[in-house]
């Protein structure tokens, strides 16, 4: 029998092997499109010192895999013993099932992954599969029968999954009745109009808008997540606070007058949680006491396809594979194993039930791409890019729900401000108005968010504001029309936790609004290539020492001319054109029914506001004199 043991690494390699090669099958397909991509993942490689990085990622890999093959490799050993067996066919022809059975379990538990899809051709495979589950069973009582196996044996198995299974219960809640609480959930790219033409499929969030104030007027002032949440914590646009665009140097912002600054000195605890970090590197330096979601850096945009395994996916189902796989662990990014209740419930277990809370969430399933295996809604439309997002958003939906039963159960919402809002909209090139440029009619059209400042489903988001005590909303419900935005919620907030009072967002005022970086790859969804976008942005981007991907300051000066910047009121907006070099102002007042909308001629009082404004970006110490 000694000799039967010199084939088990082979055993092992085979697999292994077996294993791997669909994720490496759809590396080659990558490559064969474009070899750009592995010069651009091995630029990263070389310009970050991964090396330890990668190291550790590679051996926590075969690790969780040589775990998974081990107590097969002990059944075969038993087997072939019983049987008198000293071959290796049984071994090869048992982890070639084997390979099999953990095919088809992906195909049917992860049917978003790319290892499903390149493993398709499989015929029945929930057949194969609960035929191996059959011969398992099988081959564990044969066993079982054949060598007597002990009873402290069997006890110790269910020892170990018994363990598992202790370990996934969360931390038992407090009482949070002596505190007044403040939650922000945000819906990454839920426009307004979306939700307003489709609330029946997001029964959480029609609960919350519907049951307090829903500002039914709300709009963004830059479409872009991180300068949103930096708009959110500071009450300032972006040319004061720093944050000009996604992944730019967090030190520009984590500093001045931030809210968290303030609750962290009136003894509040802060927790921001986010479930993708790839455009929001934002960190305890913003006044966070902890921080719930995926690890940042470089690291997050190379390894999510080779996780993307079935052994893989089924342990990133648990907590603990945050600690041997951060990038992926509740990361909205590696969509074929994301844990939406994995999210939910790490933001509940961290939460410091003995000290007032500040929670801000930032669920991001609505993304584009828009891709989710917890998609369950039954929504059509002609628009395949609106039908995946609509479902996304169902995601984030449950998710809504899940949190708000949690908190609820937990004492949380026994004395709380709950405010809902997205950072901006979302827009999948679906007409929206029609306007005269120039005795022109424009049937007026766009893709994504921060791109253009006229778009409505860009821009417009949703926002409501409720009170909660002893669990229950207690505000009137009621549709706020005047306009509003995100530099009006630090307000808000402060006046609540000062005196217990729940004051209108600011409004009446007009206030500027602003694009993001635009990137000429990504400004059409149909015709949007990932590896040319990724080739147009890189040299945009550097990686800190800490793995962060960052913008370039150098680069920050360019960026900012190609901004359009507009001044937006009541009745009408005003903007300037960064590729046109003009300015151009739009009438908001007509009925939209009436025909198309009216250009106006431009005020110039407010086209001065937005060449000061646009000035005080060049102001020393705005672009990188510190």
């Amino acid at each position: 029998m000694a000799s039967k043991k010199i084939f088990y690494p082979t055993f092992f390699l085979w697999f292994f092997i077996l294993y791997c090669l669909p994720i490496f099958f759809c590396g080659i397909l990558d490559a064969a499109v474009d070899p750009r991509v592995l010069e651009l993942k091995a630029g990263v490689i070389t310009e970050y010192s991964m090396g330890w990085e990668l190291v550790k990622f590679l051996f926590n890999f075969v690790f969780i895999i040589f775990l998974f093959f081990l107590p097969f490799l002990f059944l075969y050993d038993r087997l072939a013993s019983a049987l008198n067996y000293s071959g290796v066919m049984l071994g090869f022809l048992l982890f070639l099932c084997l390979f099999v059975w953990v095919a088809c379990f992906n195909i049917l538990y992860f049917p978003k992954s790319s290892y499903s899809l390149v493993l398709g051709f499989l015929p029945a495979p929930k057949l194969i599969f609960i035929f191996g589950l059959v011969f398992l069973a099988g081959c564990v009582l044969i066993v079982s029968y054949l060598c007597s196996l002990s009873r402290r044996a069997v006890l110790l198995s269910v020892f170990i999954v018994s363990s598992f299974s202790l370990l996934s219960v969360g931390a038992k809640p407090g009482d949070g009745t002596a505190h007044r609480n403040v939650v922000i959930l945000g819906v990454d790219s839920m426009s307004a109009a979306v939700y307003q033409e489709n609330s029946e499929y997001f029964p959480n969030i029609s609960a919350l808008l519907e049951s307090g104030i829903n500002y039914s007027n709300a709009y963004t002032t830059l479409g872009r997540t991180y300068p949103a949440w930096v708009t959110i914590l500071s009450g300032k646009p972006a040319a004061e606070n720093g944050a000009f665009f996604n992944l730019r140097d967090m030190s520009f912002s984590a500093q001045g007058d931030l809210l968290t600054i303030s609750l962290s000195d009136k003894g509040y605890f802060n927790l921001f949680a986010l479930d993708e970090r790839r455009f929001n590197n934002m960190d305890r330096s913003f006044g966070f006491d902890r921080i719930i979601g995926p690890k940042a850096g470089a690291m997050d945009f190379i390894v999510q396809r080779y996780v993307d395994s079935p052994i893989l996916n089924l342990v990133l189902q648990h907590e603990l594979s945050g600690y041997a796989f951060p990038w992926s662990w509740i990361n909205v990014a590696s969509h074929a194993n994301y844990s939406a209740s994995g999210f939910v419930k790490s933001i509940v277990d961290a939460i410091d039930y003995g000290s007032p809370l500040f929670l801000a969430v930032h669920f991001e399933s609505g993304h584009f791409p828009y891709k989710s295996r917890h998609s369950k809604s039954d929504f059509e439309h002609e628009n395949g890019f609106f039908e995946r997002y609509v479902r996304a958003l169902g995601v984030v939906d449950r998710q809504v729900g899940m949190l708000m039963n949690e908190l609820r159960r937990s004492g949380v919402l026994n004395d709380a401000l709950v405010i809902l809002l997205s950072d901006h909209g979302e827009a999948v090139g679906i007409a929206e108005k029609t306007f005269d440029l120039k005795g022109n009619e424009i049937e007026f059209s766009s893709y994504g968010h921060g791109s253009n400042i006229v778009s409505d489903k860009q821009n417009r988001i949703v926002l409501g504001i409720n009170r909660y005590v002893d669990g229950e909303a207690i505000l009137s419900s009621r549709e706020e029309g005047r306009l509003v935005s995100l530099l009006g919620i630090k307000e808000v907030i402060e006046r609540y936790v000062d005196n217990g009072e729940v004051g209108a967002v600011r409004s009446g005022e007009c206030f500027i609004v602003e694009t993001g970086i635009r990137f000429k790859n990504a400004s059409n969804y149909k015709t949007l290539s990932e590896i040319d976008l990724a080739v147009e942005s890189a040299s945009y981007y550097t990686i800190t020492p800490d793995g962060l991907l960052q913008l370039r300051e150098d680069k920050i000066h360019e960026l900012v001319d190609r901004k359009d910047i507009g001044y937006r009121c009541e009745d009408s907006i005003t903007w300037y054109s960064a590729i046109d070099q003009d300015y151009y102002a739009l009438s908001l007042g007509e009925n939209p029914a009436a025909g198309p909308l009216r250009m106006i001629p431009v005020a110039p009082e407010i086209r001065s506001m937005i060449e000061t404004y646009k000035a005080s970006y060049f102001d020393k110490g705005s672009l990188g004199d510190k």
